[in-house]
């Protein structure tokens, strides 16, 4: 998952980042975001275009150039963004314009912890959330499950299955693209090309195959199986 930050001025940047990721690991959150930084408005929007999986939070200094932070975040909104958008500046002049674009918070430079963490109050929820919870859409609807509760991902025609401790949903995706979302996460490790398992819900392992909470048995291939054990070691040893 991402965070965008648009700010023509580095030493801002690096501020910011500073407080962003001291922010993240209080909240240890820091390992599931990446943080991408942009001089202008248009290497960002160009960046939203592009990204398969939106930025969650944005910042962007009002006064940035080509274009504007207010510019920046017309346009992101013109294209569908629903990211929470915190502004910050050295002047209040854009207060107005701010609201009109749906921006969350209005963070007056300079500022210290305390006043980010005061802007940060109102993405607190959306950030854990996102870091807590995998999103799937079944048949139009959204549905966040719980990353505790997922024992694996698995291949299926043309669909990703994932299986819970509650139970099992069948959604259109890729494999790479579930991967992607869990390569921070340490618990999450892939087992050839068509599973990804939850090694906490591993119930027996040997060395070619694994036997998850619901009986399932996910072979290992030979390629693989020294690193699986390697993994699962480092784990479970520790």
């Amino acid at each position: 998952m991402t965070i965008f930050i648009g700010d023509d001025s580095k030493s801002d940047r690096l501020r910011l980042i500073h407080h962003l990721k001291k922010y993240l690991k209080d909240l240890e959150l820091l390992d599931y975001y990446d943080i991408v930084e942009f001089s202008n408005g248009s290497s960002l929007i160009d960046a939203w275009k592009a990204a398969k999986e939106k930025p969650l939070l944005v910042f962007l200094d009002i006064y940035m150039g080509d274009p504007n932070g207010i510019a920046t975040a017309e346009k992101l909104r013109e294209l569908g963004a629903q990211c929470n958008i915190i502004f910050t500046t050295s002047s209040n002049e854009f207060a107005t314009e701010s609201y009109r674009v749906r921006a969350l918070y209005y963070l007056c430079k300079p500022y210290d912890h305390n006043q980010f963490e005061s802007a940060m109050i109102y993405c607190k929820s959306n950030l854990q959330n996102a870091a807590n919870n995998y999103t799937i859409s079944v048949r139009g609807e959204n549905i966040d499950i719980p990353i505790n509760n997922i024992i694996y991902f698995e291949t299926g025609n043309h669909v990703v299955l994932l299986h819970t401790t509650m139970s099992s949903y069948s959604f259109v995706s890729s494999m790479s693209k579930v991967r992607n979302f869990f390569d921070k996460n340490a618990f999450f490790l892939a087992v050839g090309s068509s599973y990804l398992v939850n090694v906490k819900y591993i119930k027996k392992r040997a060395k070619d195959s694994l036997v998850m909470l619901n009986d399932q048995v996910i072979p290992i291939p030979v390629r693989i199986q020294k690193d699986v054990k390697k993994h699962l070691d480092a784990i479970f040893d520790n």
